[in-house]
């Protein structure tokens, strides 16, 4: 199952950036496409952008120093507008919000276990509680583990380009003087 999974996320990243490389040849440039999914691409497209970013800077020294020269090439109001968006993404991601009402449901399940596990006749009942709420922690587990990665690539992306803006503004400065 695990594996499965492994490669249907590795066949959607190839597939992601055959799309852009399409789109690169079709004289939409490599920087365009990012600036774009930056501005007003969809949550999703960001997500899958940042994705993108940290498995390609963990694969090669090259393609590290690549994505770099194109974060290097955005405007400012590309990385104040994608600044926040990343904010609010993080807000998403945070597995916190939504741990407090999955814990009290998971209590609800296991309460009900016990009390029916007490009275001789609904033993059964009291193993499909046990059940429900061995899925349900697998659950919570998963997705918090999931959003906990996604979360912290976006704050490690989001600090990328706070940098980057705090650069641009220094050579603004520098350029007024």
């Amino acid at each position: 199952m695990l594996w499965f999974g492994l490669k249907r996320k590795l066949n959607a990243l190839e597939k992601q950036m055959s799309n852009i490389c399409v789109k690169v040849e079709k004289n939409e440039s490599f920087e365009q496409e990012i600036q774009r999914i930056l501005l007003i691409g969809e949550d999703e497209e960001m997500i899958e952008l940042v994705d993108q970013f940290s498995e390609l800077n963990h694969s090669s020294l090259n393609s590290y120093y690549d994505m770099h020269k194109v974060l290097d090439k955005l405007d400012e109001e590309t990385l104040v507008g994608s600044i926040a968006r990343l904010k609010g993404i993080e807000e998403v991601l945070n597995s916190a919000i939504h741990i407090t009402p999955s814990v009290t449901v998971l209590t609800l399940f296991i309460s009900a276990y016990v009390a029916l596990s007490q009275t001789d006749e609904s033993l059964f009942l009291g193993y499909i509680a046990v059940f429900i709420s061995a899925g349900f922690v697998s659950i919570i587990f998963n997705w918090s583990r999931r959003n906990r990665k996604g979360r912290k690539r976006a704050v490690y992306f989001r600090s990328l380009l706070e940098h980057r803006l705090e650069k641009f503004k220094n050579n603004n400065l520098v350029d007024e003087e």
